[in-house]
């Protein structure tokens, strides 16, 4: 726009809603949710999101101990089939693959991984996931072998478990 020539305005903007979300721990009450879930569309939020979360990047804060605010309003917006759907078929198709390549590159005892388990657990729940099972044979193989891992169960065994068994129609 004339008036913001570098876009600071929208950026500014999604990090001020990334910082509130923050603080809503329930999905329930998590007031940036229930706005969201009403609207029809919000492009430039989920594409500016995806982008960001396949970059790994905080926009909220510039502090180790701060949560990361993307990751946090990734798992809260895909937490509902009414806010999934913010996500088109093929930005959902795209965080499949981000999803898988971001487990596979930590090692085995990275605690990261069952953060990113766990957002995919909600992917496959709230999605159109079963209308195009995109990525299947390799979401497949890669909670077959972290339930194979030797390494002590951090949660990422487990969950990769429980993924597989919730959604044994998907992978049948």
């Amino acid at each position: 726009t004339p008036h913001d020539p570098e876009n600071l305005i929208p950026a500014m903007f999604l990090k001020c809603v990334l910082s509130l979300n923050l603080h809503y721990k329930d999905l329930r009450s998590n007031k940036v949710c229930n706005v969201l879930k009403i609207r029809p569309h919000a492009t430039v939020l989920s594409e500016t999101l995806l982008v960001s979360f396949n970059r790994g990047e905080n926009l909220t804060g510039n502090f180790a101990e701060s949560e990361d605010g993307v990751r946090k309003i990734m798992l809260d917006l895909f937490g509902s089939p009414d806010t999934a759907e913010l996500f088109f078929t093929n930005d959902v198709k795209v965080l499949l693959e981000v999803l898988h390549r971001n487990v596979i590159d930590r090692g085995e005892g990275d605690t990261d991984r069952l953060y990113y388990l766990q957002l995919l657990d909600r992917v496959l729940t709230n999605t159109d996931y079963k209308d195009h099972m995109h990525y299947r044979e390799g979401i497949l193989y890669l909670l077959q072998q972290v339930q194979e891992e030797e390494t002590p169960d951090n949660g990422t065994k487990s969950e990769a478990a429980k993924i597989l068994k919730k959604h044994v129609i998907l992978f049948t």
